[in-house]
């Protein structure tokens, strides 16, 4: 399996994921994230394909948006390995290869390019309700102006299905 090309353009979200007890994976998107990056309504999946610090896709998942009844706290599931981290919080970057398709990658306190994805999340805008854990949108040039050594682009083929 090919995977595109990404040319800089592309959309990228960057989650503060908060801590969830066992279940951090279970990321809450909130309704704004839900119909401004994934452009997505309740029941709809998109396909997330897990990238690896080289950049190669090791993983792909169709997933489906997870509303709950009577609230906008909109959840996605991404694949992680291990315990929340003790100190800081982990990052998830999503960038949108095209409409429904989408590469993340995970990046814990202590993980190469965590204090430049921190620093730069922070400042950016923040998405979603006060008081919620950050989440911004930016674009993958942006994001490889402030962490020169980001893989997201460097894989070219799927190295594990």
């Amino acid at each position: 399996m090919r995977v595109d090309l990404l040319y800089g353009a592309e959309l990228v979200l960057i989650i503060a994921v908060p801590r969830a007890a066992d279940r951090w994976q279970q990321v809450g998107i909130g309704r704004e994230v839900a119909d401004n990056f994934f452009r997505l309504r309740n029941g709809r999946s998109v396909l997330l394909q897990k990238v690896d610090n080289k950049g190669m896709v090791i993983e792909v998942a169709t997933k489906a948006l997870v509303n709950p009844k009577g609230n906008d706290n909109y959840r996605l599931e991404f694949s992680g390995e291990g315990p929340y981290p003790e100190l800081g919080c982990l990052y998830l970057i999503v960038v949108e290869e095209c409409t429904t398709k989408y590469r993340y990658f995970i990046l814990m306190p202590g993980t190469k390019g965590y204090d430049e994805v921190d620093g730069f999340s922070n400042a950016l805008p923040s998405l979603g309700r006060r008081g919620a854990k950050r989440k911004s949108m930016t674009t993958l040039t942006e994001l490889e102006r402030v962490w020169e050594g980001c893989w997201i682009r460097s894989g070219s083929e799927v190295a594990v299905l």
